[in-house]
Protein backbone atom coordinates (compact mmCIF):
# COMPACT_ATOMS: atom_id res chain seq x y z
CA UNK A 1 0.00 0.00 0.00
CA UNK A 2 3.05 2.34 0.94
CA UNK A 3 4.35 1.66 -2.82
CA UNK A 4 1.25 3.24 -4.11
CA UNK A 5 1.52 6.09 -2.24
CA UNK A 6 4.81 7.24 -3.16
CA UNK A 7 3.56 6.09 -6.81
CA UNK A 8 0.94 8.87 -6.19
CA UNK A 9 2.95 11.13 -4.32
CA UNK A 10 5.60 11.38 -7.32
CA UNK A 11 3.00 11.40 -9.58
CA UNK A 12 1.39 14.77 -8.20
CA UNK A 13 4.71 16.51 -8.28
CA UNK A 14 5.46 15.20 -11.94
CA UNK A 15 1.80 17.01 -12.81
CA UNK A 16 2.41 19.82 -10.91
CA UNK A 17 5.61 20.07 -12.86
CA UNK A 18 4.27 19.34 -16.17
CA UNK A 19 1.16 20.51 -15.83
CA UNK A 20 -0.76 17.60 -17.14
CA UNK A 21 -4.36 17.60 -17.69
CA UNK A 22 -6.68 15.63 -15.45
CA UNK A 23 -7.55 13.83 -18.49
CA UNK A 24 -3.99 12.92 -18.80
CA UNK A 25 -3.62 12.86 -14.91
CA UNK A 26 -6.92 10.16 -14.40
CA UNK A 27 -5.39 7.78 -16.88
CA UNK A 28 -1.58 8.27 -15.08
CA UNK A 29 -3.38 7.35 -12.29
CA UNK A 30 -5.14 4.57 -13.79
CA UNK A 31 -2.46 2.99 -15.30
CA UNK A 32 0.01 2.88 -12.20
CA UNK A 33 -2.85 1.43 -9.80
CA UNK A 34 -3.50 -1.33 -12.71
CA UNK A 35 0.16 -1.63 -12.59
CA UNK A 36 0.36 -2.40 -8.89
CA UNK A 37 -2.04 -5.35 -8.64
Amino acid sequence: MRQVEEHVQKAVRLAKTVDLSNEELQNLFTFMLEGDQ
